[in-house]
């Protein structure tokens, strides 16, 4: 193996470690803002329905 061939295929191989690191980072950092979206969203439902709740109350 020629120095050229051993440095194509070093690079080749450093590539392939980056786009799977990278890939592995997005879907754990997607994973994490789901999941903060949704305990947000969750919360917001929580809200609506209380204050639909105190406003029944009032009308009452």
């Amino acid at each position: 193996m020629t120095d050229r061939d051993y440095a194509i295929k070093s690079m080749k191989e450093i590539t392939f470690q980056m786009a799977s690191h990278a890939q592995d980072y997005l879907e754990v950092t997607i994973e994490r803002h789901y999941t903060d979206i949704k305990e947000l969203m969750t919360s917001y439902q929580k809200l609506i329905l209380e204050n639909q709740i105190v406003l029944e109350e009032l009308d009452m």
